[in-house]
């Protein structure tokens, strides 16, 4: 959610995730758009297995601007109340980014980042032109880090619809803006609302919290193209139209 903030700040206890493959959904908010411009397919290995990141992690990928200790929030926030803000919008940001800076954690001190730590294994899993092959790989890991073999676990028992829609989105990414990634994801989180995975994930693992889905299809290899066109399917939109129709480009896409 803070993916598209003017200042995103975590702490070194920040965990972020993009846990969707386990409840049948897919990485929205823009996350079709940022995910692609992250180095390596990292972007790929996040949205895949729902790794969790820290603070580090996020900084690595371009999800944060600023780590700030925990111990110093008290601080920020007062010297953010003593700032003198003006009319400009940019002078603002400027003197918002010269508070942050001032408690700013340098990488020496921070935990290790997994992604960064891990980005060439990351890198050589899922490497390729082929999802069955790059979730072979990923839930075949047989090495010794413990973050990577939860990735291949939590991958191996995630919805496969979701799988084979992170890899489209991936694809389509590159020919798409901000604005039109946004459109994009619209359509494609209400279809989910229409098919079973999305409801079954959230009764497996809020409500019942069973954590036993019963994915529809049940495998990747199951999952048709026409099953996978039909989450692409524009709904009957008011008067036909979208409603993110009106909804501007962004300058920095």
């Amino acid at each position: 959610m803070m993916a598209g903030a003017s200042h995103r700040v975590v702490t070194e206890t920040t965990r972020i995730a993009m846990p969707e493959i386990s409840i049948g959904l897919f990485p929205d908010v823009g996350a079709t758009w940022f995910l692609k411009r992250m180095p390596d397919h990292l972007g790929l290995f996040i949205a895949l297995t729902g790794a969790p990141l820290n603070g580090h992690d996020a900084r690595v990928v371009g999800l944060a601007d600023h780590v700030v200790p925990t111990a110093a929030r008290e601080a920020v926030f007062s010297g953010l109340t003593a700032v003198a803000w003006g009319d400009r919008a940019t002078d603002n940001h400027e003197k918002i980014s010269q508070v942050l800076r001032e408690f700013t954690v340098p990488d020496a001190s921070l935990p290790v980042a997994n992604l960064q730590e891990n980005a060439a294994i990351v890198e050589s899993l899922c490497r390729g032109d082929s999802l069955d092959d790059v979730v072979a790989r990923i839930t075949g890991y047989n090495g010794e880090n413990d973050w990577l073999k939860r990735a291949a676990t939590t991958l191996a028992a995630g919805s496969p619809t979701t799988a084979r829609l992170i890899w489209e989105l991936r694809q389509r990414a590159d020919s798409v803006d901000l604005t039109a990634a946004f459109r994009l994801e619209l359509i494609v989180a209400l279809q989910c609302c229409a098919h079973p995975d999305f409801a079954e994930g959230v009764r497996a693992l809020l409500i019942d919290k069973d954590n036993a889905p019963r994915w529809t299809p049940r495998t990747l290899k199951e999952v048709t193209p026409q099953w996978l066109a039909e989450h692409f399917v524009a709904p009957p939109w008011p008067n036909g139209v979208h409603p993110l129709a009106d909804l501007q480009p962004n300058v920095h896409s």
